[in-house]
């Protein structure tokens, strides 16, 4: 929560956002647990209020650069609609 609090602060301090991004990074997504360019958030709690794209991976570069990220309400809804067939157009 803190480490959250303090890059919120950051950004809407328009602070530098190295330190803050890529401390969130190693706590949430650590090292090799990205193995894909499109990452599904369902975030809990004060994570709700984090924008994902604005971490910062271990090289330095903001998530939005490497990376498409899609937020989900729940996992239940997240599975509800992958198994749904989408209707023809």
């Amino acid at each position: 929560e803190k480490a959250v609090g303090a890059h919120l602060k950051n950004i809407a301090s328009r602070a530098d956002l190295r330190e803050s991004g890529r401390a969130l990074f190693k706590a949430i997504l650590p090292e090799g647990t990205i193995g894909t360019t499109n990452l599904i958030v369902v975030p809990d709690g004060v994570l709700h209020r984090l924008p994902f794209e604005t971490i910062l991976d271990d090289q330095g570069d903001m998530l939005l650069v490497k990376h498409t990220i899609w937020y989900a309400p729940s996992g239940s809804v997240l599975n509800l609609l992958s198994s749904r067939s989408s209707a023809p157009a």
